[in-house]
């Protein structure tokens, strides 16, 4: 287990101030062509592991071919921060109700697609594509951050639990299938290193080729509970106590289940 590996996170998320890397937005005839509120997020088509990737993916298409390392970016339940040619910047989902893709072609950039942060601030793309990608794993970020996620989890937990019991029932436990022990040994080189957005990622890989893995439900949820996204570490814990309802911490576990539900409220 890797409970012993992490170390406090601690990121500020402050207004996202780019200056001239940033096109404040104005042409009059520029067309809306994609909104989403996230006031109002509703169950993604796209998976947590994948919002993560999506936001990413959004962030190398709009910087691409400028020294940008997708490496420096990180993101969490609040937002996502990068550096960009030394500069540590950041952005906050609450900073934004609505997501509005804009068609501009009237910008220095030629035909862009244009996302206004907050009414202040504008990311650009070259592909309407790109720039409706970024704003669906925003949301999908949001929903995977709200008690909403946690409450559409009961009917799937249910289910865990009942196949959990059959894999309890096991005399023998079948190894980790190979394709998942990768994504295992991924998982742990990016813990190693403190990359714990793409530990997590790997771990949700992993789950999803088998779900009763209990170290990786258990490390699963530790990491998204060091990354603020505390539904999501819900889930993953109660998930290991179902596999491992005798384990020597349990109580321990189960205390953590607590203080995360409590978060959520908040």
């Amino acid at each position: 287990m890797i409970k012993n590996n992490f170390q406090k996170i601690t990121r500020s998320f402050s207004p996202l101030f780019l200056g001239g890397l940033l096109l404040v937005m104005g042409c009059a005839m520029a067309t809306p062509v994609y909104k989403a509120d996230l006031n109002n997020v509703q169950k993604p088509q796209m998976s947590l592991s994948d919002a993560y990737e999506g936001i990413k993916r959004g962030l190398q298409a709009r910087f691409y071919g400028n020294g940008f390392r997708s490496e420096d970016i990180h993101v969490t339940s609040e937002g996502f921060s990068f550096t960009y040619k030394g500069d540590r910047l950041s952005a906050r989902y609450d900073q934004v109700h609505n997501l509005t893709v804009i068609d501009d072609p009237n910008t220095k950039q030629g035909n862009a697609y244009i996302l206004d942060w907050g009414g202040t601030l504008s990311f650009f793309w070259k592909s309407q594509d790109e720039a409706q990608g970024f704003v669906d794993a925003v949301v999908a970020m949001k929903y995977y951050s709200s008690k909403q996620a946690l409450a559409d989890d009961s009917a799937a937990f249910a289910d865990f639990q009942e196949k959990a019991k059959v894999w309890q029932a096991l005399s023998q436990k079948p190894p980790l299938p190979d394709e998942a022990r990768r994504f295992r040994v991924l998982a742990d080189d990016a813990v190693q290193n403190k990359d714990f957005d793409k530990a997590a990622n790997y771990y949700e890989q992993g789950l999803a080729i088998e779900p009763m893995w209990p170290a990786g439900q258990f490390n699963a949820a530790v990491i998204y509970g060091e990354l603020k996204l505390y539904p999501m570490a819900v889930v993953h814990m109660k998930r290991y106590l179902a596999l491992k309802p005798d384990a020597q911490d349990a109580k321990a576990d189960q205390d953590k289940i607590y203080i995360w539900e409590e978060k959520v409220n908040e």
